[in-house]
């Protein structure tokens, strides 16, 4: 067993070493201050080694249950592991009911191909719901949707509209690569129904 040594737990991950050890220098001068880190997060516990080994029981009934950084610390004497003694298994934890899963599509049901909407590939990422009833401004055009996924390689998004009729579908259909939206030629292709 270290003489000298502290094991200070539940640290706020804001806590720094320089922190701990001024906190803890209040009732008495450290040597050494280390918080343990993964990946440069604190992992929230760490080590103190005083001067003094007779000091730890002192800081251990000052400091106990006190707050630093909002978080109400744990400070004990640090108790070595034997590396031979065996872990004692964790206690497992109840878990609660799983929430119901919402049903997946069947991918193997046919999908029913719209007779009014289409979907517009190709659509400058910059383009907005206006341009793209820009575009149709000559159909009947019900409603206009500018998705706001972006593909980042090709720098561009896709849209539906929605017609009044089965022949501004068709002739929306019939535009596909040569209709131009904000600089690029867009595809146009009939929607699927939800």
């Amino acid at each position: 067993m270290t003489d000298n040594k502290l094991f200070v737990g539940n640290l706020s991950n804001r806590t720094s070493a320089d922190q701990l050890k001024a906190f803890i220098e209040k009732v008495a001068p450290v040597e050494n201050c280390s918080i343990r880190t993964r990946l440069g997060r604190s992992l929230g516990f760490g080590f103190v080694d005083l001067k003094n080994a007779g000091d730890c029981q002192k800081v251990v009934d000052q400091l106990k249950n006190k707050s630093l950084n909002g978080r109400e610390i744990n400070i004990e004497l640090y108790k070595e592991r034997d590396p031979d003694a065996p872990k004692e298994p964790r206690e497992k934890r109840e878990r609660g009911p799983r929430p119901e899963r919402r049903p997946r599509r069947d991918r193997n049901a046919e999908r029913v191909v719209s007779k009014t909407s289409v979907k517009v590939s190709g659509i400058p990422a910059v383009a907005i719901q206006e341009d793209l009833g820009e575009a149709f401004k000559g159909y009947n055009v019900e409603t206009v949707v500018l998705s706001s996924r972006v593909n980042s390689f090709t720098n561009s998004t896709y849209g539906f509209v929605h017609f009044k009729s089965e022949d501004d579908q068709k002739k929306a259909i019939a535009q596909s690569g040569k209709l131009n939206i904000g600089g690029n030629v867009v595809t146009i292709e009939a929607a699927y129904e939800l």
